[in-house]
């Protein structure tokens, strides 16, 4: 004999059974938050405004390449650093810096010019306070990539190719520019410390080029055939020595220094291969859509079983991070 089944538990049971099944089945899996990236190209002081909740960011910073010489040598590569950055405590607003900083071949063109810098610092650079140290305890950019040496130059008549006046390629220690052996000096490239010197003017005759520094690159010789500018960096490299007379046997420009990076705490950096570029990516506050272990469908129960009089709704159950906390009294016997 089957014990007797109350008219309202009976009434429960059919309800129930009239559920569809997506509501008694299993919980879905939580929906995720796609990462969010956000890209800048060339330009200074590019503001970045960190979203509410967000404390990491996962970086890519991109240095430009050198320029080539006037019928002389190549530029130098800039560097490409990846690396994830705690964002400083009270800090909403980071400014990007792309392809900035490299130092002038001494030329009115663009060639031999010194590739530009990227980073991502905590304050804009134009107000007077916010000064690059090459210090880590004090400099204010949190990731640097270097931008290559610009190649010296010995103008477009010459019958000469000065294939030996390169610009250095940038690193976490900048490359030396190339030089000939009685031609003005190649800069030296940036340190994790220094900023690279500027070489020396030929024996011919020549100016010297300038030393590199804190986010910027030494100036070329700019005396007869110029030097090559040296690349920006966390220390910028120097700018090659210039020459007054070009020969076969020695005489010649310098190329530029390669500038250095900043690498923050387990990053990578390599030569870069494409333009100038810095990325940011993040992870959106409150991670799945659902909250809590699983989604729940925003279904109105009320019509489905009017006789469960104490149901309640949990109002953020579509708000990101929401978790379904709500206690159900379906007031059975």
């Amino acid at each position: 004999m089957h014990p007797a089944v109350s008219p309202r538990r009976g009434a429960l049971l059919l309800a129930a059974a009239a559920l569809p099944a997506a509501l008694v089945g299993p919980l879905a899996a939580p929906a995720q938050a796609a990462p969010v990236t956000v890209t800048f190209n060339a330009g200074a002081n590019q503001a970045f405004n960190v979203p509410s909740g967000v404390t990491q960011l996962t970086i890519t910073a991109v240095g430009a390449a050198g320029r080539s010489g006037v019928n002389g040598g190549l530029g130098g590569d800039g560097a490409s650093v990846t690396g994830t950055i705690t964002v400083p405590s009270g800090v909403t607003t980071l400014y990007v810096n792309v392809a900035q900083g490299g130092g002038s071949s001494g030329d009115l063109t663009e060639f031999g010019l010194g590739g530009g810098a990227s980073d991502v610092r905590t304050c804009d650079s134009t107000i007077p306070s916010c000064l690059l140290t090459g210090d880590p305890a004090t400099d204010p950019r949190l990731i640097v990539a270097g931008g290559g040496g610009g190649g010296g130059s010995i103008g477009a008549s010459s019958p000469i190719t000065l294939t030996e006046a390169y610009g250095g390629d940038a690193g976490d220690t900048g490359q030396d520019g190339g030089s000939r052996p009685d031609g003005g000096g190649g800069g030296g490239g940036g340190s994790q410390t220094m900023g690279g010197d500027g070489g020396a003017g030929c024996v011919a005759g020549g100016a010297g080029g300038g030393g590199g520094g804190a986010g910027f690159g030494g100036d070329g010789g700019a005396t007869g055939f110029e030097g090559g500018g040296g690349g920006a960096g966390w220390l910028g490299g120097g700018g090659g020595g210039s020459c007054n007379s070009v020969t076969n046997d020695g005489l010649g420009t310098g190329g530029g220094g390669g500038g250095s990076n900043r690498v923050p705490a387990g990053g990578t950096s390599r030569l870069a291969t494409g333009p100038a570029m810095v990325t940011i990516t993040y992870e959106q506050a409150g991670g799945n859509n659902g909250g809590g272990g699983g989604s729940i469908l925003p279904i109105n129960l009320s019509g489905v079983l009017p006789m469960f009089n104490n149901i309640s709704v949990n109002n953020n159950i579509n708000s990101p991070g929401a978790s379904n906390t709500t206690t159900q009294n379906l007031n059975t016997p």
